[in-house]
């Protein structure tokens, strides 16, 4: 397992599972993220519309809600999409409406797609 970081560029090989950890925190703390939706994309470009993995997350999904700890785990099907170079992102939305609603992009990076060896 990877723990995510902005700007990191992430590797998996066509079909094989790969697991990421993310561990959100401000201020050198943990937050609590009970109420939140984080969804992990790759696309072909930044500005695609297509995106060819998208895995949306909720408080069931994740390790430890409580203590910001998500795990985004690939399956066989995900990475099965082609070789090649992409961009990875994780976004989240807090849950929180009006005002105090965040909604931004946490990570990005480069996610490169390698033949199975």
């Amino acid at each position: 397992m990877q723990k995510l970081e902005n700007n990191i560029d992430l590797e998996v090989y066509k079909g094989r599972t790969r697991k990421y950890q993310i561990l959100f925190t401000r201020n050198n703390g943990v937050i609590n993220i009970a109420d939140y939706t984080v969804i992990f994309k790759v696309k072909k470009t930044r500005h695609s519309t297509e995106t060819k993995i998208i895995k949306t997350l909720t408080e069931d999904d994740f390790e430890d809600a409580a203590n910001g700890d998500v795990l985004i785990a690939l399956t066989i099907s995900d990475t099965n999409i082609d070789v090649g170079t992409y961009v990875w992102s994780v976004e989240y939305d807090d849950g929180e409406t009006g005002d105090d609603k965040d909604f931004d992009v946490l990570f990005e990076g480069k996610f490169t797609v390698k033949k199975p060896i």
